[in-house]
């Protein structure tokens, strides 16, 4: 397993370092290179990776307003922890450059800390002071349906760079529960929302207030598994600040910052074949008396392994959200399903998602309908030549079967 810390956590002396790029705060480089001693470089072509990433979003806000007939006093320090796990897919070129990615799920967010709001208004009617009050806590769990955790490609990468970019959440709710203490009512801001949408045009270099960038060059990936620890905003990288509080009239200070580590484990769907057992050797015959022949036993029939008919298309609703195509795995199996359209230049495809399959025990083929991912939708809908390549693993045998299917409508 390869680490790669920031410089503010403790360090042993044997810990592998490198720099994420445009990331927050600097980063020391060292050790990567005592890495080139460990294989040959790997060729070209898609990777799979689990991906994990835990990380804390904290959000600080204060506003204020003193005259002779109005106060208001208002902070906010909250703190929101995001959990995703999905499967991403990496494509390289030769040399190691990253030349496409995708992955990405639904996250889990769980915040804590407090909101405090207190006003004090003058009522000349009354002749006398209007009081409000709220007081908010972190409402614990959400599940963010609408928002999602996603790792791409870089597109900015130098010619020989290996770079992606890992966007926290498109949307990151923080949830908090509100009491009104004031004697006249409650004030002040409560829930917002954070957004830090993927840019239409990607080749524009912007990132999302959320997003961070960082290398995974290839000499890293030869453990196995990597851990990348990351934090933002991206040096230079403007300032941002939520609209439900940027829209506060007494706004005085409002900051978002975060931190947290990506980690990235390859898998693997080759397996070895299971040993083949030589056949019995018949020994010579002997010159015997002739005897009634023994019955014949019909040899055994072994486990048949995940099949996916060639003779197939698979299917895509009007929505771009669904695709089905037929399989059998008569023992059980595991596997992905690789979405690819045509790429600038022949030969040369494009992935815009993997997805892990589990499938269960069919003897006879099967519908297996997949969810796309939302990123994925348009461009599938939009492309012409779209194929889905299907691994199959056979939890008996360990055998596995690949096939491509045509996408269709």
């Amino acid at each position: 397993m390869l680490q790669l810390p920031l410089t503010r956590p403790p360090r042993n002396d044997d810990t592998t370092r490198a720099r994420p790029r445009r990331a927050g705060t600097a980063l020391l480089a060292a050790g990567l290179a005592s890495l080139a001693c460990a294989g040959p470089a790997a060729a070209a072509g898609i990777e799979l990776y689990g991906v994990e990433v835990d990380a804390i979003v904290e959000t600080s806000y204060s506003g204020e307003s003193h005259s002779t007939e109005f106060e208001h006093d208002a902070s906010l320090a909250t703190s929101t922890h995001v959990t995703a796990g999905f499967l991403a897919s990496i494509d390289r070129a030769a040399g190691g450059r990253i030349i496409g990615a995708t992955g990405e799920d639904q996250h889990t967010a769980t915040t804590t800390g407090t909101i405090t709001t207190r006003e004090r208004e003058f009522d000349d009617n009354a002749d006398d002071w209007w009081e409000r009050a709220t007081e908010c806590r972190g409402a614990g769990q959400n599940k963010n349906d609408e928002g999602r955790t996603s790792l791409r490609a870089d597109p900015l990468t130098p010619l020989v760079g290996a770079s992606l970019i890992l966007n926290l959440a498109d949307e990151l709710l923080v949830d908090v529960t509100c009491t009104d203490t004031g004697p006249n009512g409650g004030a002040g801001p409560r829930s917002f929302t954070l957004n830090s949408p993927i840019p239409e045009d990607e080749l524009s270099g912007v990132n999302g207030p959320l997003a961070v960038s960082f290398d995974l060059p290839e000499e890293a990936t030869r453990a196995g598994k990597v851990i990348q620890l990351f934090e933002g905003p991206a040096e230079g990288q403007a300032a941002y600040c939520p609209e439900t509080l940027a829209e506060q009239p007494y706004l005085k200070r409002c900051t978002v910052r975060f931190r947290g580590t990506i980690t990235l484990e390859k898998v693997s769907l080759d397996q070895p074949q299971p040993p083949v057992t030589p056949p019995p050797v018949t020994p010579p015959p002997v010159a015997v008396p002739p005897a009634p022949a023994p019955p014949t036993t019909a040899p055994e029939r072994s486990q048949p392994s995940a099949t996916v008919p060639a003779k197939q298309r698979a299917r895509l609703d009007a929505k771009g959200a669904r695709l089905t195509f037929r399989a059998a795995c008569p023992a059980g199996c595991t596997g992905s399903a690789t979405i690819r359209v045509p790429g600038a230049r022949p030969k040369k495809p494009r992935t815009l998602a993997a997805i892990r399959l589990q499938l269960p025990r069919a003897a006879q083929a099967r519908t297996v309908a997949l969810t796309v991912p939302k990123r994925a939708r348009k461009q599938l809908l939009r492309s012409r030549g779209a194929v889905i390549v299907v691994a199959l693993k056979d939890r008996v045998s360990g055998r596995t079967t690949t096939t491509t299917l045509k996408v269709t409508r």
